[in-house]
């Protein structure tokens, strides 16, 4: 298995496809030592068993490809220090330690930190020295105190909640210069739209509140609280942000997609991406923000 030695020499998203079939023979094999109740878990979320899985590949690479291009141009005296914000079983924190990165994940539930440290510890034997990670069991609003280059944040902000709160601690935690890089679901999506009025019903609450074992105090969770990219814009850019990059992908979901059509699907993804009509078509979003200098 490759350890992404020579990644230097790749493109961002083949980078990405290359990670993804190392995380894919990682939970095949069990190489980590998961329980069958974890491997499961994170069996459902790479698609082991269902899917189109080109598909699924394709969309996950092309999530990855501006923090990897950012690491990839990174020439600063030290590793660069990333926040992996809602880091889940820690595939990303994981990711950019094997390229170079100190990388700190926190994540507010306490098997998802269990899973990605078991993980972490794996590859870091993989890898054969121990790779840069820590791992925090904590809620992202209260318990991140020190400074980051980069906050990455995939599929996170829908469960943070208020998200303008979080963007708070974003701004505070980055260093003049930084970046924030986020990767969601675009909240007018009309397939997201669909899925959220057909799974949680048009009226309903926006968070949920959760108890917060390690302190007793009950906190507010976000039930899949989408935000639109317009208003995500404005909100950074009160803060001091300048919007750097927005990426539109996953025009096409692999759960219903034919594997004969993807190579054509590709090279419409590809005229998508450039049309103004975007925000409508691409179900998932990254955006890079640079806090000003």
């Amino acid at each position: 298995m490759t350890l992404l030695q020579d990644w230097h020499a790749m493109a961002p998203y083949q980078v990405g496809l290359t990670f993804i079939t190392m995380v894919r023979e990682e939970l095949r094999t069990n190489a980590s030592g998961l329980s069958p109740e974890q491997l499961a878990a994170i069996r459902r979320t790479y698609r082991i068993e269902r899917g189109n899985r080109p598909v699924a590949d394709h969309n996950y690479a092309r999530r990855l490809e501006d923090i990897i291009e950012f690491l990839g141009c990174w020439n600063g005296q030290f590793p660069p220090r990333i926040l992996d914000a809602g880091c889940g079983r820690g595939s990303e924190s994981i990711l950019f330690a094997l390229l170079g990165a100190d990388v700190t994940g926190i994540d507010f539930h306490s098997h998802n930190i269990e899973i990605a440290r078991r993980r972490g510890e794996y590859y870091s034997n993989l890898a054969g020295n121990a790779l840069r990670l820590r791992w925090i069991r904590g809620n992202v609003l209260r318990d991140v105190d020190e400074k980051y280059d980069v906050v990455w944040a995939r599929e996170a902000i829908t469960h943070i909640f208020p998200v303008e709160g979080f963007l708070d601690v974003v701004t505070g935690v980055l260093e003049p210069g930084g970046f924030f890089i986020v990767s969601d679901v675009s909240r007018w999506h009309p397939g997201w739209v669909l899925l959220d009025a057909w799974e949680r019903g048009l009226f309903r609450r926006r968070y949920s509140v959760m108890p917060d074992k390690a302190s007793g105090d009950e906190v507010l969770y976000g039930d899949e609280n989408a935000v639109s990219v317009r208003w995500l814009k404005r909100q950074l850019r009160g803060r001091g942000f300048d919007i750097v990059r927005v990426r539109h992908s996953t025009f096409f979901v692999d759960a219903v997609m034919p594997g004969w059509a993807f190579p054509y699907a590709k090279r419409l993804e590809r005229v998508l991406a450039s049309s103004p009509v975007t925000d409508w078509l691409g179900m998932v979003y990254t955006l890079t923000a640079q806090k000003a200098g």
